[in-house]
C-alpha cells in the first residue's frame, strides 16, 4: 500500500485522500489479513487497524504510517510513534494529527520515539 501512495503521489502531485485515490478498492477490510482488521488510506496515511487474531496487546489498536517528502522528492514514512524523517515534509500538510495508538513497546523499533 505504500508503492500505491507514493505512485499516486508521482502521478498527481497531491497526497491520495483515500484508498481509491491511490489505486485501491474502497473497502478497508479488502487489505485485511489473520492480523489484520483493516488498512485505510487517509491524506496519503496508511492506518493499520488489528484485529482480534493479533496479540492481545494490540487487538484493537491503531498504527499509522505517515509520507514525507524529502527534498530530493523521494518518500519517507514515519511509522507510529518513531521520529520524523530528517529534512522532510508531510506529504499532505493539511492531513489529521498524527494518530498510533499502541504503547511504545509493542510496537517495532523504527516505529519508537
Amino acid at each position: 500500500i505504500k508503492a500505491d501512495v507514493i505512485e499516486a503521489y508521482r502521478r498527481t502531485g497531491a497526497a491520495p485522500a483515500d484508498r481509491l485515490e491511490a489505486g485501491l478498492s474502497a473497502d478497508p477490510t479488502d487489505s485485511a489479513g489473520l492480523y489484520v482488521r483493516s488498512v485505510d488510506v487517509v491524506k496519503g496515511t496508511i492506518i493499520v487497524t488489528y484485529g482480534g487474531n493479533a496479540n492481545q496487546s494490540i487487538a484493537g489498536g491503531v498504527l499509522a504510517m505517515r509520507p514525507y517528502v524529502m527534498s530530493d522528492k523521494s518518500v519517507a514514512w514515519r511509522c507510529g510513534q518513531g521520529p520524523v524523517p530528517g529534512d522532510a515534509a508531510p506529504m499532505d500538510a493539511g492531513a489529521s494529527p498524527f494518530t498510533t495508538d499502541i504503547m511504545p513497546k509493542y510496537l517495532p523499533s523504527a516505529c519508537r520515539p
